[in-house]
């Protein structure tokens, strides 16, 4: 299955699941992701 994804879209659903499970502050994930404070909290 393929998944259509925005032009500009940063973070995958996989990205997304990390963000999910991780019990770091959402300033180190946004770093290490390359996405903003504000992408992480959504």
């Amino acid at each position: 299955m393929r998944i259509a994804l925005r032009k500009n879209v940063r973070s995958t659903p996989a990205v997304r699941a990390e963000i999910t499970a991780s019990n770091e502050t959402a300033s180190v994930l946004a770093q290490r992701f390359g996405i903003t404070e504000q992408t992480v909290y959504k």
